[in-house]
C-alpha cells in the first residue's frame, strides 16, 4: 500500500513563458500610446490577466495513486499505475504554455485514461524528483 502523501509541483517558467507573459503586458501601454480609446487597453490589461493565471493556474500534484494535472485551478487526475512511460522531450511553440525544452512526455497503457491518442505534455519544476515519486508509486514506468 503507498502512503497517502501529498506533493505539488508548480508549472515550470522557463525564457518562453516569460516572453509571452511579457509582450502581454508591454502592449497595454503600446495600445494606450496608439489609440486614446480605453477598449484596446482593457483587452490588453484583460489578455494579460488571463496569460498569468494560465501560468500560474498550471501546476501538477500526485495525491495517493493520482496525478492531479490543473489548468487554470481545474484539475484533470490521472491514474499512476497506469502510466506506461514517461520521457524528457524538446518542444517547440507548438504549445502555447509549455517551455521551449524539458517537457515531460506521459504515455498510458491505456488510452481510455489520458482521453486522448496523444500522450499528455507537462512540465513540472524539479522533474528527477516528479519521476522518482512517480516510479515509487508505479516501477513499471520506462523512463528516459
Amino acid at each position: 500500500m503507498v502512503k497517502k502523501e501529498n506533493k505539488t509541483y508548480r508549472f515550470r517558467w522557463n525564457g518562453w513563458t516569460r516572453f509571452i507573459f511579457g509582450l502581454s503586458v508591454a502592449l497595454i501601454p503600446a495600445a494606450a500610446l496608439l489609440d486614446r480609446d480605453p477598449l484596446p487597453v482593457a483587452i490588453c490589461g484583460v489578455m494579460s490577466v488571463f496569460i498569468l493565471l494560465m501560468f500560474i493556474g498550471a501546476y501538477y500534484k500526485i495525491e495517493g495513486e493520482r496525478l492531479l494535472v490543473y489548468t487554470i485551478f481545474i484539475p484533470k487526475g490521472y491514474p499512476i499505475r497506469q502510466i506506461k512511460e514517461v520521457k524528457t522531450i524538446k518542444r517547440g511553440p507548438d504549445i502555447p504554455i509549455a517551455p521551449i525544452t524539458g517537457c515531460l512526455e506521459v504515455t498510458f497503457k491505456d488510452r481510455n485514461e489520458s482521453a486522448s491518442m496523444t500522450p499528455l505534455t507537462i512540465s513540472p519544476v524539479r522533474q528527477e524528483e516528479f519521476i522518482k515519486k512517480l516510479k515509487y508509486i508505479n516501477p513499471e514506468i520506462v523512463t528516459n
